[in-house]
């Protein structure tokens, strides 16, 4: 993001990436606005979520992105907005 085209760019990539983690965790559990992205992961355990998050890492890898992945929390912000999960 911040190039002349970046924009123009996200809007063919993000579908494509989208449509990869729609695949592996679900399309009601991903969301993507722009450059940003959110996946919400219900896991039993805690080792249930950083397997979750190596399964990430490793699809994003394969299409050439790096990224930074929260795992088991309960209060978390996304675009400017502080989300709280209830139980």
């Amino acid at each position: 993001m911040g190039s002349f085209d970046g924009a123009e760019v996200w809007d063919l990539v993000g579908p494509f990436i989208l449509a990869k983690l729609e695949n592996e965790f679900g399309g009601d559990n991903v969301g993507l606005y722009r450059d940003d992205g959110l996946a919400l992961i219900n896991s039993t355990t805690g080792r249930d979520a950083v397997i979750a998050k190596k399964r990430l890492h490793e699809i994003l890898r394969k299409i050439g992105f790096k990224m930074t992945a929260q795992v088991s929390h309960q209060i978390f912000n996304f675009l400017d907005i502080t989300c709280i999960e209830f139980k």
